[in-house]
């Protein structure tokens, strides 16, 4: 599963399926992994490897290290060495996301599933970085209650679902 924390929260986090909140192990994106990591077909495999798991290529197996990577994207703000890879990780990454929805919407669904998703956006909230951090981490909360534990054995009739929450500032018209 793969989780925003961007920084318009902290980071972006990459969290193995089905991992614990306390369980989850931690390691920080520095310059030389985001740009390892900031290539389209890099993240696109990564991509797969966190919604669907272990994967072969001739033979050889892939798989997800079991670790939350947190990117800070403030690490990168004043470093020019590492700021196209951060761009191209972000727009990539934004691009998942959209792609996701899109599927989504295309697919055939019953009822039942098509009323239970949501594709939703507030547009009336006013608030300071202290408010939207706080508000980040009470809906992560409500995320990591609903996350099962990995061996608890799912309803015969669940499927993966995919929570994406993008929260941030916008500029207001007319402002710089």
């Amino acid at each position: 599963m793969q989780r925003s924390l961007c920084n318009y929260r902290g980071g972006m986090s990459n969290e193995p399926e089905h991992a614990p909140q306390a369980a989850r192990r931690t390691r920080r994106i520095d310059a030389r992994s985001l740009r390892g990591l900031a290539h389209p077909l890099r993240m696109k495999i990564f991509e797969l490897l966190s919604l669907d798991g272990p994967a072969t290529s001739t033979g050889r197996w892939w798989k997800r290290v079991g670790v939350t990577n947190e990117l800070n994207t403030a690490d990168f703000r004043d470093d020019p060495d590492t700021r196209g890879a951060l761009s191209v990780y972000l727009h990539e990454l934004v691009h998942q996301y959209f792609n996701r929805v899109v599927n989504y919407l295309g697919e055939e669904w019953d009822d039942r599933w098509r009323s239970a998703g949501t594709v939703s956006d507030w547009r009336d909230l006013r608030m300071t970085p202290n408010q939207l951090a706080a508000l980040n981490a009470e809906l992560m909360d409500v995320i990591a209650r609903h996350t099962p534990a990995p061996d608890a054995e799912p309803a015969p009739d669940a499927l993966p679902v995919v929570v994406q929450l993008q929260s941030f500032p916008r500029k207001e018209r007319g402002t710089a």
